[in-house]
């Protein structure tokens, strides 16, 4: 069993995804262009053609609505030839040990009302009810010390006080 250690994955370009409802597309991007493999990428290129595509292999009919799936995001960085493979997670300790050995994870889910602002801290606490909204997003750190799961936010600088980073604690990931 490989030992668990504290490792940051270096990002070589940020996405900012601004206004649009395309966090796979954004987070897949930023993944491309992390450690341990850096794909070089252009944006917003790179994620608009991930998108796009993801949108036509999701699972929902036409591409008149917003967002897409993270399977169809990672059949679409497949079809473009991004990535040979994609390995779910199916816990927090699979999580943990990927970042921790592996390289970064992607990560989507409901996205509820008490996660859209970060805590003084800069956590993003899972709370709040659900709604209609999902968001992707790159996880690009483990501090085992401190049991925390650092965020790469596709929502700009000003996401928390860290910037575009925020964490989670290893109970909210489970």
């Amino acid at each position: 069993s490989a030992a668990l250690v504290s490792k940051r994955w270096t990002l070589a370009q940020r996405v900012n995804q601004g206004n649009e409802p395309k966090c796979v597309g954004a987070s897949l991007a930023q993944e491309l262009s992390s450690e341990p493999v850096v794909i070089p990428i252009s944006i917003p290129y790179t994620t608009d053609n991930i998108y796009n595509l993801a949108q036509q292999l999701d699972e929902w009919p036409g591409t008149d609505y917003a967002g897409t799936s993270l399977l169809a995001g990672l059949k679409a960085c497949k079809q473009y030839g991004y990535i040979g493979e994609y390995r779910w997670a199916s816990n927090v300790d699979d999580v943990v040990l990927s970042l921790s050995q592996l390289g970064p994870v992607i990560m989507a889910g409901p996205w509820l009302t008490g996660m859209f602002t970060a805590t003084n801290e800069g956590q993003i606490k899972v709370s709040g009810t659900a709604g209609q909204i999902g968001h992707c997003y790159h996880f690009g750190e483990v501090d085992m010390e401190k049991a925390r799961i650092y965020a790469e936010m596709t929502w700009g600088p000003h996401f928390s006080v860290l910037g575009w980073r925020a964490w989670f604690s290893f109970e909210d990931v489970a």
